[in-house]
């Protein structure tokens, strides 16, 4: 059970969203609670500090993440294979900033979500 506004606007009413699954049998649904657990036991986020990766900081902004040594080794090592990938691949690179104006979020429809 979660709440929601509709349509993300907060100064309408607050609507109940229900979540829920519908299986055909007991073994469907201990399948499905088998995934899960599998799931939430490879979780990036307690596999990455488990083997002291990565770390969020919360002071920094939620999910803004703090590379450790090995974390960043491993980081470099894909994003290494992923631009030989596409450069063999025929794409270009570009770069964008990772900052910019306040009217480019205003103007994008995406400043209401900040």
């Amino acid at each position: 059970i979660a709440g929601a506004y509709w349509r993300g606007d907060e100064t309408r009413p607050m609507l109940q969203r229900i979540y829920g699954t519908a299986w055909e049998n007991a073994e469907q649904l201990a399948e499905h609670q088998r995934i899960q657990a599998e799931a939430k036991r490879r979780d990036h986020r307690v596999v990455g500090k488990a083997l002291n990766l990565f770390s969020i900081q919360q002071e920094a902004g939620g999910g803004l993440v703090f590379w450790h040594p090995k974390g960043a080794r491993i980081r470099r090592l894909l994003e290494d294979y992923w631009k030989q990938e596409h450069l063999d691949g025929g794409y270009e690179l570009l770069y964008t900033p990772h900052m910019a104006s306040v009217e480019l979020w205003k103007t994008s429809g995406h400043f209401d979500f900040y």
